[in-house]
Formats: structure tokens, C-alpha cells, sequence
């Protein structure tokens, strides 16, 4: 009896697996091409597929699966529609909760705390965020930067163990997460009703509820926005401004670079839009501050084993930034594999 239940359960299954797939298949064949499950089962795909993908099938495709459909983007403009049009566009947190607010996310914690406190006494349910919820939130707020930031510090310490001639904090903070963002993708879903997105020159109908992945790694990779996308070059961020002879004469080195600005969505490690990250600049100058005070007085080198060149030191440590997955963040999954060390000068 078991065992029949058990087939019984197993064919019921792969024929709602199969009609799921087909009527989601369906969907997406009406909207843009579609890849293989296969190929992007793995958690953490995106790092190893960089812009691959996109470049094989468009700047769109759709990932279908018997549950539901998952679009991924990997145009500028419509990326950046999508992040701006808020109440079309939710966070999958938000797409349970309801109706998204309006504004920041502060203002959200402001507005919510405000809410909390107009409730009527007699009601048992909170309305909105109390004291205590506002601050548990700035908490996990505090906690993702430290983590974020940490993990870009982990990655920019042995780049720079093997490219011990770069001296620019910023450009290397800016280049660094264009290569290795610590979130590599910013899901949305759309709302209940149909959207209208323009995709490059086409307009496309989306039904609603269906996922939406504009990867942050596909467009800082993407060979049509970067020259040598995938090579770590952080002079690729310094420029020189528009001077006159005698200008360039009177101003400093420092005031001869300007920090380069890519095109609007084809770089995006702190998100886009009105919702982006309220600690985007505090991140900045924290990194900065950390790398100005360890190199203030030390470098840091590749530690080479018996009988290893500093050659085959130095891409042994690169290769062990190319090997990673993902957890809560993108993550090095062999750091054993590399030896930096700090000598102080």
C-alpha cells in the first residue's frame, strides 16, 4: 500500500511537473527566449556565467521552471525602469506584504513608525514598525554594510597582494565590485497586473507575477558597457578632466583625476533607483579609510612555497578569486589557497 502510494504520489508529480512547465513555458515563449534548467540549477551561477548568457540569447531571457518564470535583463534602460517603477516592480518581501510605500528606506521606517504610533489602543495587532522593531531593523541594516564591506575588503587584499604597484583606494574599491559584488543579482517581481517594458528597441507584455532578475554582474562584465570586462583594472576609473595648459599646470596630481561615471545601470553594486543603498557613501569612505591606514604603514605580499616562482605564487592567489559561490554573499571558497602576509615598512 505504501509503495503505491508512493508511485501514485511520484506520477502525479511529473505530470504537474511536466503541464507546469509547458503552461510556463508557453509564457515565456512570448516574451523572450529561454534557457536550459541545467545549466543554471547551481546557486551562484551568475559568477560563472558573467554575461555569457546574455550574449547568447539577448538582452533578455527567461529561466522556466514547473513553478515559475524568472526573466533575467541585462538592458541599462529597462533595468533602470524597473527600479524606478516601484509599485510595478516589488521586492519579493514587499510582493507578500502588499502594497509597497513610497520614498526611501528610511523614510519607510519613519513613515511605519508614525503609523505604530496613531494606532488605536484598543487594537491587539501592531500597525507599522514599533521603537524596538525601527532599531532591530537599523541593526540588520549595520550588519549587511559590515558584511559587504568585509567581504569586498577580503578580495581586495589579495588582488592587491598580487598587484602590489596599485596605490588608488577608491579606483580599486570601484573596480573590485565591478567584478566580485557581493550581491550578484536584485530579484523583483511584477505586481498583479500586466507591465509594459521596453527591452532595447522592442516592447514586450509581462504578465503578472513573474520574477525578474537584473544581474549586477552581467552588466559590469558586459563586453558592449567595459573594455576587457573580466581583466581587474582599476585605472580604468581615473580620468583626466578638460584643462587648459596653464591648469594643468597649477593643479595637483589628485586634481588632474576625476573619478570616471559608467553609463546609468551598467553599474550597480549599491542597486538603483530611489530604493538604492542608504549606506552606499558610508561604505566608500569606509573602505577607503581601511586601505589608506593598513598601507599607511605596511604592505602586503603573496607568501610563495619552496621551490614556487612569485609568478606562480601570484596566479595561484588570483585563481582563488575566481573560484566562488554564493551564501548569503558571493564568497572566496578557498582562501586556504592563498597566502597573503603584511610586512610593515
Amino acid at each position: 500500500m505504501i509503495v503505491k502510494t508512493l508511485v501514485g504520489f511520484g506520477l502525479g508529480y511529473h505530470t504537474w511537473s511536466m503541464v507546469a512547465m509547458e503552461i510556463n513555458y508557453r509564457r515565456a515563449s512570448s516574451m523572450v527566449n529561454w534557457g536550459s534548467f541545467g545549466r543554471y540549477s547551481r546557486r551562484g551561477w551568475h559568477f560563472k556565467d558573467k554575461a555569457d548568457s546574455h550574449l547568447l540569447y539577448g538582452p533578455a531571457w527567461a529561466l522556466v521552471t514547473p513553478c515559475d518564470i524568472y526573466v533575467h535583463v541585462a538592458d541599462p534602460d529597462a533595468i533602470h525602469d524597473i527600479f524606478v517603477r516601484r509599485a510595478d516592480f516589488l521586492r519579493p518581501i514587499m510582493q507578500q506584504m502588499g502594497k509597497p510605500g513610497r520614498g526611501g528606506l528610511m523614510i519607510s521606517f519613519v513613515r511605519a513608525l508614525n503609523v505604530h504610533r496613531k494606532q488605536d489602543p484598543k487594537e491587539l495587532a501592531s500597525k507599522g514598525l514599533s521603537i524596538n522593531e525601527t532599531y532591530g531593523n537599523i541593526f540588520v541594516i549595520n550588519f549587511a554594510g559590515y558584511q559587504t564591506t568585509a567581504n569586498t575588503l577580503a578580495f581586495s587584499m589579495i588582488i592587491l597582494a598580487a598587484h602590489p604597484e596599485l596605490k588608488r583606494s577608491q579606483a580599486v574599491l570601484l573596480e573590485t565590485l565591478r567584478l566580485f559584488p557581493p550581491i550578484m543579482s536584485l530579484p523583483k517581481w511584477s505586481n498583479d497586473q500586466p507591465q509594459l517594458l521596453r527591452i532595447g528597441n522592442k516592447t514586450t507584455t509581462l504578465p503578472p507575477k513573474t520574477g525578474f532578475s537584473p544581474i549586477i554582474l552581467t552588466l559590469q562584465t558586459h563586453p558592449k558597457y567595459w573594455k576587457d570586462p573580466l581583466i581587474w583594472q582599476p585605472q580604468r576609473w581615473i580620468s583626466l578632466p578638460h584643462m587648459t595648459i596653464k591648469q594643468l599646470a597649477l593643479a595637483s596630481r589628485l586634481q588632474r583625476e576625476v573619478v570616471f561615471t559608467p553609463r546609468q545601470s551598467t553599474y550597480f553594486p549599491w542597486s538603483d533607483g530611489p530604493q538604492n543603498c542608504p549606506a552606499a557613501k558610508f561604505a566608500q569612505v569606509e573602505f577607503v579609510a581601511v586601505v589608506a591606514r593598513l598601507f599607511r604603514e605596511h604592505r602586503v605580499r603573496i607568501i610563495r612555497h619552496v621551490n614556487e616562482t612569485a609568478e606562480d605564487a601570484r596566479k595561484q592567489a588570483l585563481a582563488v578569486t575566481q573560484d566562488c559561490d554564493l551564501e548569503l554573499l558571493q564568497r572566496m571558497k578557498n582562501t586556504e589557497n592563498a597566502f597573503p602576509a603584511w610586512k610593515k615598512i
